[in-house]
């Protein structure tokens, strides 16, 4: 379905596609290539197109690139509901895929206990909501850290596969990354609240590019070989639903 958005100006031509469940402004222009962004703040889909390209091109294109747009949707998406928390009794608050719910007392230090289904978080009295959240942050990064640390050199150990170096942070698009440069892997703080097999996901996915720089062929069947049910991993945790 096509919703007419705009005359040809100069040669260049805009228009509205529902392509799946997302609707995306295509621009043709005088270009070489195809080119595609999402932009903040509601994560709005935007492809760039050269003039000869098709319609089918283009909804291939967007097609194989869901997941990726889902996850900078969400990250829009995520990073203004991060905006409006407050940190107080009643939220929900996630660690290892379980949704907890924040149970919030007075105290004279800070301190977090997880117990069946709630999270009993302590806080000064005069603690405010940037404190609290900071605090928090700090102590999923302990959490995550402790993860890490144990389970990156189990696959290592598994894989044969190895990095340099671990770091930790809190990224609003990318579970993971490589620097090839350095050899360093780049956790997002925010996989302390997904599920195990999600973190080990990402620690193999990030391995795997220490001897493979893209996504081909090579890529998948190092994954196959090392976690024959990727897939299913990758799509859970792009489905969920994490606060920040």
């Amino acid at each position: 379905m096509i919703e007419t958005a705009g005359m040809p100006v100069m040669g260049i031509s805009e228009d509205v596609r529902m392509i799946g469940s997302l609707k995306v402004f295509v621009t043709r222009k005088p270009i070489r290539n195809l080119y595609l962004s999402v932009k903040p703040p509601a994560g709005t889909v935007h492809v760039s197109a050269p003039l000869s390209v098709s319609d089918k091109a283009i909804d291939l294109f967007v097609r194989s690139k869901a997941g990726w747009i889902r996850l900078q949707q969400r990250g829009f998406h995520e990073q203004s509901r991060a905006d409006s928390r407050q940190f107080v009794s009643g939220e929900r608050f996630f660690y290892c895929g379980v949704a907890y719910e924040l149970l919030v007392t007075a105290g004279r230090a800070y301190d977090l206990r997880l117990e069946g289904r709630l999270a009993r978080l302590t806080a000064p009295t005069a603690s405010t909501v940037t404190h609290r959240g900071a605090w928090l942050n700090e102590w999923l990064r302990r959490e995550l850290k402790a993860r890490v640390a144990l389970r990156l050199p189990e696959i290592e150990l598994c894989t044969g596969l190895h990095c340099n170096g671990w770091r930790i942070r809190n990224m609003a698009t990318l579970w993971g990354s490589y620097i090839r440069k350095s050899g360093v892997i780049l956790l997002n703080l925010q996989l302390a609240k997904a599920l195990p097999a999600c973190l080990d996901y990402v620690i193999l996915h990030e391995l795997v590019h220490s001897v493979v720089p893209d996504h081909g062929s090579r890529f998948v069947a190092l994954l196959d070989k090392f976690m024959p049910d990727w897939r299913d991993v990758r799509d859970s945790l792009n489905r969920q639903t994490i606060d920040f």
